[in-house]
């Protein structure tokens, strides 16, 4: 069996278990010690064939950390971790009704917890902000259901 073949296997074996970007299957395969000439064949027929496609993977990347909780910013750091180019994140993250209901869903859950505590309002920024949403997105929400920042300091 030649580099190529041997090659083109191990990276259908990868696309087996989940969508990979394009610069995971480069990753993997130098890892594997291909040569760059393998490599760039390898990933011409998968991305002739829409094996591999960043944009799809975007978007489906996006749309599974979303329905875990994650907000923007973490979603982003992640797909810039996996390569995908910036251009391809932000089209994928533009769509942020999901994610504002995803916010809110997440800061009810939150409050129904901290109901009665005090500096429940550090927690709530906290919590939400590990989540990866960003501060305006959380101020705006707070603004929404009308929760006091300076109450129960």
């Amino acid at each position: 069996m030649n580099d190529y073949s041997s090659a083109l296997k191990y990276a259908f074996l990868l696309l087996k278990y989940r969508p990979r970007s394009t610069q995971e299957i480069t990753d993997r395969l130098a890892n594997k010690q291909y040569s760059p000439q393998v490599i760039k064949k390898v990933l011409a027929h998968l991305i002739q064939h829409r094996f591999v496609d960043d944009g799809q993977f975007a978007r489906l990347f996006v749309s599974s950390s979303s329905s875990k909780g994650w907000g923007k910013r973490k979603i982003a750091y992640a797909l810039h971790k996996l390569g995908v180019p910036k251009d391809l994140s932000a089209q994928a993250l533009n769509d942020d009704s999901y994610y504002r209901s995803r916010l809110n869903h997440l800061m009810e859950k939150k409050l129904e917890k901290l109901k009665g505590q005090k500096s429940a309002y550090p927690k709530l920024m906290r919590y939400l902000a590990s989540k990866g949403f960003d501060y305006n997105e959380i101020a705006r929400a707070l603004q929404e259901f009308k929760i006091d920042v300076y109450e129960n300091r």
